[in-house]
């Protein structure tokens, strides 16, 4: 695989009813064992981890979320965002508990977990738990001359630092606006894969330059975004989060775009991809306007 989970390292963390999420099996895993499962613990408020949290809500389980950050997905989205997702699962009846680290899992008689203690001392009440902390690239396959800086280096081509070697997906880092960028999602290694074929069978004839995309489905809302930004200058709106339909811009300090997050079809994907291929100077009043249709912007 393309990447490899973080593991939570502590005492107890053999309990029965500990799951990761990464195939198929411990998808079957964790809804054999979730049926005999009321109080459902996930650790880490990624965007996994939410997913789960709302799929468990729906099925009618108590759910809390443990996150080690002060603002869940803040340093992905922005603090304004972040308060929409902590609110949207809150209204849920999901308990989202920010700033703890699970240092410890709480076996039963059986071996089965019952709790997890925080480093403050807070017990949690847990039957089951889902560890959602993050994957890190596997560059396990090494060579003296492979150039790794977090994952593989791959040029716009998809070929490393050795003659005629190939990668894609999710242990690789490629160039996007002359920087090395890493983004853990199917569509890059489904994308990546068609580009290099091609290169494979002609040299150097097709570059990578698909715009970073990922998504995810919580409840009955849906969020996009598009673009990458690690950090950014300022956030405009467009719509208001109070209706959940709205449109964030992540911005430099010349108000050029680097990345839009739309929520609940707020904007057409081909029209949020075409603005950023543009990469004009974003005029904040204009792009405020809903009576401006945003393909116009």
């Amino acid at each position: 695989m393309g990447s490899k989970l973080r593991h939570l390292d502590v005492k107890g963390s053999d309990a029965k009813g500990i799951f990761y999420l990464r195939n198929y099996q411990n998808a079957l895993n964790i809804k054999r064992w979730s049926r005999n499962s009321h109080d459902v613990l996930i650790i880490g408020a990624g965007f996994i981890g939410l997913e789960l949290a709302s799929s468990f809500n729906q099925l009618g389980k108590n759910v809390t979320v443990v996150e080690a950050l002060e603002k869940p997905l803040s340093r992905i989205l922005g603090d304004e965002a972040s308060s929409y997702f902590v609110k949207m699962h809150e209204k849920k009846g999901v308990k989202i508990i920010t700033e703890k680290f699970v240092t410890e899992c709480i076996k039963d008689e059986k071996g089965n977990l019952k709790a997890v203690l925080t480093k403050d001392g807070t017990k949690i009440n847990a039957e089951m738990a889902i560890i959602g902390i993050g994957v890190i690239p596997n560059t396990t396959l090494s060579h003296p001359d492979l150039k790794v800086e977090r994952g593989i280096i791959v040029d716009q081509y998809g070929k490393t630092s050795l003659s005629d070697i190939y990668a894609i997906g999710d242990a690789t880092v490629w160039p996007y606006k002359g920087k090395l960028i890493h983004v853990e999602h199917w569509e890059h290694a489904y994308n990546q894969a068609k580009v290099v074929a091609h290169n494979i069978i002609k040299e150097d004839s097709e570059v990578y330059h698909a715009i970073p995309y990922f998504w995810t489905d919580q409840y009955e809302e849906t969020f996009e975004y598009l673009g990458h930004a690690l950090s950014w200058d300022k956030i405009v709106k467009r719509g208001d989060l109070n209706s959940g339909k709205f449109t964030l811009a992540y911005l430099d300090k010349d108000n050029y775009p680097l990345a839009v997050l739309f929520a609940n079809k707020s904007e057409k994907r081909a029209d949020v991809e075409s603005f950023l291929e543009k990469n004009s100077k974003v005029d904040e009043v204009k792009f405020s306007n809903l009576n401006i249709p945003f393909k116009e912007l």
